[in-house]
């Protein structure tokens, strides 16, 4: 089984296993997102659009329970893949553990830089034994060498300096360094993003399916977050379609990212929680400068916009119109 947190994540890597000629279900490899395995054991509905961070934890509690109790419509795997293992709570974890058969194989794929949700999570703790059995990849894989660069920066982390990784380093591809436009204000944007869009896309720079308008649409409190700014999305995937470009928005709702395909033939627009794990070759990233860290979520902050910045393989635009904190910290970083 394949298992991660992120719904629309979920849909990109079994189409990533079709294409390699895998079959996924019952007689290939099952991929699901988490609660996904909640509801299975359970047999029961679940809800998988709620915002309440009280009702997923109710969830996770119950399945426990009924695991603990015998109870798994589900079944049992003698192999666990978790991607995005880092959005994993210690009771998550457990649920896995549960749902693995006696004796099989556990992996965990994560990047701590990308944790945006403060689990916490402790191996030993949620009963995982991964001493001695870790494995640093020291590759970079998905972006040129100037996104790179440009996204250890932004978060405060030097690339390291041992001779393997400055030899893997020098061996990723180049492109153009991260642009930052500034512009008047949010009309601009969203007429710079239709004709910029419209030119690469007639030019053959890009094909429609390459190409993500990556947003944020909360307001961040000490505590918590609301969304606050939804009609933006709303608004481009209007304007660019009544333009001439096919948009698919995978964040309007659960059933919009459950029918989420890579291959479409249309322009993304995705926020930016639901873009983790996913990655396109040319990313816009808008809203930055709407976004007003306060001292106590500076940190994760700055790990929700480093997601956004690493979902671009080889070429990242960030237009905006106000220079704050966040954008100053990526003025810098050039």
């Amino acid at each position: 089984m394949l298992v991660c947190f992120n719904i629309a994540l979920a849909c990109y890597l079994k189409r990533l296993l079709q294409e390699k000629g895998i079959g996924v279900g019952k007689r290939g490899v099952e991929v699901c997102h988490f609660y996904e395995i909640c509801a299975a054991v359970l047999g029961e509905r679940v809800e998988f659009d709620q915002t309440d961070s009280d009702y997923y934890q109710l969830v996770v509690q119950e399945t426990l329970e009924a695991l603990a109790g015998g109870k798994n419509h589900l079944g049992t795997f003698g192999a666990v893949l978790v991607d995005e293992g880092q959005d994993f709570s210690n009771e998550m974890l457990r649920v896995i553990l549960r749902v693995l058969a006696p004796g099989g194989d556990l992996i965990l794929a994560l990047d701590s830089y990308q944790d945006l949700y403060r689990r916490e999570a402790s191996w030993r703790s949620a009963g995982v034994e991964a001493r001695g059995r870790t494995h640093y990849l020291g590759n970079v894989y998905r972006n040129t060498f100037e996104i790179f660069l440009f996204s250890q920066r932004f978060i405060g982390v030097a690339p390291r300096e041992n001779s393997q990784a400055r030899l893997q380093l020098d061996c990723l591809s180049h492109g153009d360094p991260p642009q930052l436009l500034q512009l008047i204000d949010q009309d601009e944007i969203e007429a710079f993003l239709e004709t910029d869009i419209r030119n690469r896309i007639s030019g053959g720079e890009y094909q429609r399916s390459e190409i993500a308008v990556i947003y944020d649409d909360k307001t961040y409190g000490s505590e918590s977050f609301a969304y606050d700014r939804r009609d933006f999305p709303n608004r481009l995937r209007r304007r660019l379609e009544e333009s001439g470009i096919p948009v698919k928005w995978i964040s309007e709702d659960v059933r919009a990212k459950e029918m989420f395909d890579i291959t479409t033939d249309r322009v993304s627009l995705v926020s930016i929680h639901s873009s983790k794990g996913l990655d396109f070759d040319l990313v816009y990233l808008v809203g930055v400068d709407l976004i007003v860290p306060s001292p106590d979520r500076m940190d994760i902050l700055l790990r929700l916009l480093y997601v956004a910045i690493t979902r671009a393989k080889h070429r990242l635009i960030i237009p905006y119109c106000q220079e704050g904190d966040l954008i100053s910290r990526m003025l810098s970083c050039g």
